[in-house]
């Protein structure tokens, strides 16, 4: 299950970089590290993830676990295969729609990933680790946190030429939005009440 996660995270970063309208945060920022050094964006990924693993075990190391370290180390990988077969759908030539439409999907791919991680019983993302050890402490909300986590590494993915554009706007405005509404429904087909979560949704509408 971990490695499933952890694919659908990589495809959805594999997704925005072949649009090529502007990626998530993180994703600008290992495109724009990844440009100036020649490094591939798994790799790069890779070296964060594991920089943010060691603080994550630092300040919160009840939610690191096994899951977190094959995470770390998957993870690139799980970026640059599917990097690989995508750009043979040549996605940069189609029209924005289309493109806007693939990068919805890959940010609820990453919505979904992130809210995943975090049920898992044998160590969460690291970032995740870090991000709720953050809430705890300063009692702030999620959707919070990440936008300035996300903001930091837009900056500086910027300065080093990464790509920004509509996809990165609608990653920033969408990313909390989608990783609480996953974490709903993965709570609540866990409890088993997602039918009459459902109905409440419907009948609001």
């Amino acid at each position: 299950m971990g490695f499933l996660a952890t694919l659908l995270m990589g495809t959805a970063i594999s997704l925005f970089l072949a649009c090529n309208l502007g990626s998530d945060p993180i994703t600008v920022f290992l495109d724009g590290f990844h440009k100036k050094t020649g490094v591939s964006v798994g790799v790069t990924d890779q070296f964060l993830n594991l920089i943010l693993l060691v603080i994550g075990f630092v300040f919160n190391r009840k939610a690191i676990g096994i899951q977190s370290v094959i995470n770390v180390f998957v993870l690139g990988v799980c970026i640059d295969v599917p990097t690989h077969f995508i750009k043979y759908l040549n996605l940069e030539e189609l029209s924005i729609l289309i493109r806007l439409i693939v990068i919805l999907f890959a940010q609820a791919c990453f919505g979904l990933s992130f809210a995943w991680m975090q049920t898992f019983e044998n160590g969460m993302n690291p970032m995740d680790a870090i991000f709720f050890r953050i809430i705890k402490k300063f009692h702030c909300k999620y959707m919070t946190i990440r936008i300035i986590y996300d903001g930091i590494y837009l900056i500086i993915g910027f300065l080093l030429g990464g790509i920004v554009g509509v996809g990165t706007i609608l990653s920033i405005t969408t990313n909390g939005f989608f990783t609480e509404k996953a974490k709903q429904v993965i709570e609540l087909l866990q409890d088993g009440d997602l039918k009459i979560w459902m109905k409440k949704q419907f009948s609001q509408q």
